[in-house]
């Protein structure tokens, strides 16, 4: 299966995106460490009125994004997963690889992981980052989460820095960063 991919420009996301989007982070809400519910623009106290059912959950989180490029992988039609980034980021940590394409987020519906969706979205964004004129592309992670973890050394991506236990005692945050 090679999904197809579909790119959104901060704005460009229509309503059945944006639902679609949302139907992603809750699903994927409490895997990520901390809950997306936790995240974004004061944590949810701005809750997004576009989306049927969207009074709880990860609002903020939602909100966020939008404004940050987001590729969406279908598969006959159907949203199976997405990424969410930030062309020409720079920030302190990354400064090395400056300016990057910083992913920030990345989803693939559990019946659709390891069918190669995460991978076809990275090698999408690094095609894409290299055609722009980003040096790299970066994205952080956890240390536990190893199935993320995995898909980046396939990748080649290298660690560009370790917080340790900055999401939970034992929990480090891992940036990590691939020259395109």
């Amino acid at each position: 299966m090679i999904p197809d991919l579909k790119l959104y420009a901060p704005g460009e996301l229509d309503n059945t995106g944006a639902e679609a989007l949302w139907q992603l982070l809750v699903a994927a809400d409490d895997e990520f460490v901390p809950s997306l519910s936790s995240r974004g623009e004061e944590a949810g106290e701005r809750l997004v009125t576009d989306v049927p059912g969207a009074s709880s959950g990860p609002c903020g989180y939602f909100d966020e994004i939008r404004s940050h490029w987001i590729i969406f992988s279908l598969t006959d039609q159907r949203i199976v997963g997405m990424m969410s980034f930030i062309p020409h980021y720079s920030n302190d940590i990354l400064c090395d690889w400056s300016p990057c394409s910083y992913l920030s987020t990345l989803i693939v519906d559990k019946p659709y992981r390891r069918c190669g969706v995460a991978r076809r979205l990275y090698e999408y964004l690094i095609e894409h980052s290299r055609k722009i004129g980003d040096r790299a592309v970066t994205t952080r992670t956890w240390s536990t989460n190893v199935g993320h973890l995995v898909l980046l050394d396939d990748l080649r991506f290298v660690p560009a820095k370790i917080i340790p236990d900055h999401r939970a005692p034992g929990v480090d945050t891992i940036y990590f960063a691939k020259s395109v």
